[in-house]
C-alpha cells in the first residue's frame, strides 16, 4: 500500500501540501497498487495502474478520472462526486448509493450496461462514447449542460428528457426522438442511420443536423432557429410549415423552387421550456419552485440533483434564486438574485448598453 510520501514522490506534489490539496493529484505505473485512507486532496488521477484492484471506501476526492487500469472492478458504494471520467475501464458499473455527478464521461467502458439512479440529473456535462454494452439510459431525466451520446445501444431516449446545452448523438441505433425532448441549443444527429423520424412539433433553439440519416419525411411545425442540415438523407421536399431562422443544407432538388420562411418566433426559448417545470435563462437551466406575477423563484442547477432525489424538503430557503425577466420579448434576459430587488439591479446592469 502507498504512504503519503509515496503519494508525494509519485505525484510530484509537495508532501506538506498533499492535506487539501486543490490541484488534480496524478498516479500512474505498476507502483499504485493500493492507496491509504484518510486522503485529503480535491481530485484524482488514476493511469495505467495494473496492479491497483481498488479504491478505499472513504475516497473523499471530488474528481476522479480513472484511466488504463484493467485490475480495477468497482468503485467505492457511497462515493460523493461532483465528476466521474472513465477512459477505457473495465469498471462493471457505477454505485446505486454515490451521489450525482456535475459530469460525468464514459469513453470505451465496454462492462457498464446501464446507469444507477443517482444519475437522474447531471447539472453540467454528459457524455458517452464507445459503451457497447450500454443499452438503457432510462434513469436519466435532465443533464443541464451538453448531452453527448456515441457508439452505444441506446435505441430510446427518455421521454421527458431535458437538455440544457447540445445534443449531440452520433452511430446510435435510435430510430427517432422522444415526443416531449426539450433542448437548449443545437440538435445534431449525424450519422445516426436508423433515425428515421422526428415529432411533430420539434421546436430547435440552435442548429439541426440531420445528415447522413434515413429521415424521409420533416415533421409538422418544425421550427430551427438555427441552420437545417439535409446532406444525404432522403428528404425529398420540404413541408410547407416549415421555420428555419437560418440556411437549409440540402441536395439543389429539395431546395429547387422553394420559399423558406425564415421569421422565427420570439418567444421560441419560452415555448420549448413551457409546462416543463424549468425555465432558460442567461443560457443556463434553472429548475421553477414558484411563479409570481412578475419573477420566478428558482434553484441552481447545482442544486437540482438534490429536489430529484431527495424533494424540496432538503433545499434550505438559502437555495432560492429570483429570475425577472425583461420586459422587451426580443431581449431574453433575465436578472438573477438572491431577492427579487437584487435580481432587478442585476437586469437592469445586463440591459444597460441596450437602452
Amino acid at each position: 500500500m502507498l504512504t503519503k510520501e509515496d503519494i508525494s514522490r509519485i505525484s510530484g506534489v509537495d508532501l506538506h501540501l498533499l492535506d487539501g490539496y486543490k490541484k488534480i493529484v496524478e498516479l500512474s505505473g505498476e507502483e499504485v497498487d493500493a492507496l491509504p485512507s484518510g486522503m485529503n486532496f480535491l481530485a484524482l488521477s488514476l493511469q495505467n495502474c495494473p496492479s491497483l484492484t481498488e479504491l478505499p471506501e472513504d475516497l473523499p476526492v471530488q474528481y476522479l478520472s480513472i484511466m488504463g487500469c484493467p485490475n480495477l472492478k468497482r468503485l467505492p458504494e457511497k462515493m460523493k462526486l461532483a465528476a466521474l471520467y472513465l477512459f477505457g475501464s473495465d469498471i462493471e458499473a457505477i454505485p446505486e448509493k454515490s451521489t450525482c455527478f456535475s459530469i460525468l464521461v464514459l469513453i470505451e467502458c465496454a462492462r457498464i450496461k446501464r446507469l444507477p439512479a443517482c444519475c437522474k440529473a447531471i447539472t453540467k456535462d454528459f457524455t458517452i462514447e464507445d459503451c457497447p454494452n450500454l443499452a438503457s439510459l432510462s434513469e436519466l431525466e435532465v443533464v443541464h449542460g451538453d448531452f453527448n451520446l456515441r457508439n452505444t445501444r441506446v435505441t430510446s431516449l427518455p421521454e421527458h428528457l431535458k437538455v440544457g446545452g447540445n445534443l449531440w448523438i452520433f452511430d446510435t441505433p435510435m430510430e427517432t426522438l422522444p415526443a416531449h425532448i426539450r433542448v437548449g441549443k443545437d440538435i445534431i444527429l449525424g450519422g445516426c442511420k436508423n433515425l428515421k423520424s422526428l415529432p411533430d412539433g420539434l421546436m430547435v433553439n440552435g442548429d439541426l443536423d440531420l445528415s447522413e440519416t434515413s429521415v424521409r419525411e420533416l415533421p409538422k411545425g418544425l421550427i430551427v432557429k438555427g441552420n437545417l442540415i439535409l446532406t444525404d438523407t432522403p428528404v425529398s421536399s420540404l413541408p410547407e410549415n416549415l421555420i428555419v431562422g437560418g440556411e437549409v443544407v440540402a441536395a439543389d432538388n429539395v431546395l429547387h423552387d422553394v420559399t423558406i420562411n425564415h421569421e422565427v418566433p420570439d418567444n421560441l426559448t419560452e415555448r420549448i421550456w413551457e409546462e416543463s417545470g424549468y425555465i432558460y435563462a442567461n443560457e443556463q437551466l434553472y429548475r421553477i419552485m414558484v411563479k409570481e406575477e412578475r419573477h420566478y423563484k428558482v434553484i441552481a442547477p447545482s442544486l437540482d440533483v438534490y429536489f430529484i432525489l431527495y424533494g424540496s424538503d432538503n433545499l434550505v430557503e438559502q437555495s432560492i434564486l429570483c429570475l425577472v425577466p425583461d420586459n422587451n420579448p426580443k431581449s431574453h434576459a433575465f436578472g438573477i438574485g438572491k431577492s427579487v430587488s437584487e435580481a432587478c439591479i442585476d437586469l437592469i446592469l445586463k440591459t444597460a448598453d441596450s437602452l
